[in-house]
């Protein structure tokens, strides 16, 4: 998996499984989030947004569309 790191005040890096379509979220309080059955374009609008944080509540989070996992 590669690890995009962001600027951000929670996120500290973005990765994707392309082939299991999981999409990992590091914050930077050292918790770790797998996101489960996530489109590619879901997670390229994710990394192309210009307010990481905000597209994060608005794709993953406000919709409970997705199901999601704390790993650590």
């Amino acid at each position: 998996m590669k690890k995009i790191y962001v600027d951000s005040s929670h996120i500290k890096y973005i990765g994707y499984h392309k082939n299991e379509s999981i999409l990992e979220i590091g914050y930077l309080d050292n918790s770790i989030y797998h996101y489960f059955k996530i489109p590619n374009e879901v997670y390229l609008d994710l990394i192309e947004s210009d307010d990481i944080e905000k597209a994060r509540r608005e794709i993953l989070i406000i919709p409970d569309t997705y199901e999601y996992e704390k790993i650590w």
